[in-house]
């Protein structure tokens, strides 16, 4: 996936889903929720599904800009580039990716995520979406 300009809250969604995301040095995803004291649901599902704790609570709780090198750092991103080249390296990946055995991508991936227990996806959403709607204080829900 090529992250190109920003991604902020539902578009962060879409961004944290991908399996390999190139950005740009000055491209970024925002989860900024908290700041309307919102909930997060489709964000959060992604998160938790892929990563810690203490990672998802830096992103959600501050609701900053995180920026290409920064997403890199904490794995939300695979290569961080000039933002100029951001889809050049991307379709350079896809292409290497391509000449692979067919299907041997979508079985590791299948495999991954079994073994992590994260291979029911509609699970994901029921299961971290709903209950984050739902603990909102309610005089912050609009």
């Amino acid at each position: 996936m090529a992250l190109e300009g920003f991604a902020i809250n539902g578009g962060a969604a879409l961004a944290l889903a991908g399996d390999i995301v190139v950005v740009g040095d000055d491209d970024f995803i925002q989860v900024a929720e908290v700041k309307l004291g919102m909930a997060a649901p489709n964000n959060l599902a992604w998160l938790c599904a892929r990563y810690s704790p203490a990672t998802v609570l830096q992103i959600v709780l501050v609701g900053d800009r995180i920026y290409g090198r920064r997403m890199v750092e904490l794995g939300l991103a695979y290569e961080s580039v000039s933002s100029d080249q951001v889809l050049a390296r991307a379709t350079e990946l896809a292409n290497q990716l391509a000449h692979y055995p067919a299907g041997a991508a979508a079985a590791l991936k299948r495999e991954t995520l079994r073994i992590a227990g994260l291979d029911d996806v509609d699970g994901w959403f029921e299961n971290v979406g709903a209950p984050a709607v739902a603990n909102m204080p309610t005089g912050l829900m609009k």
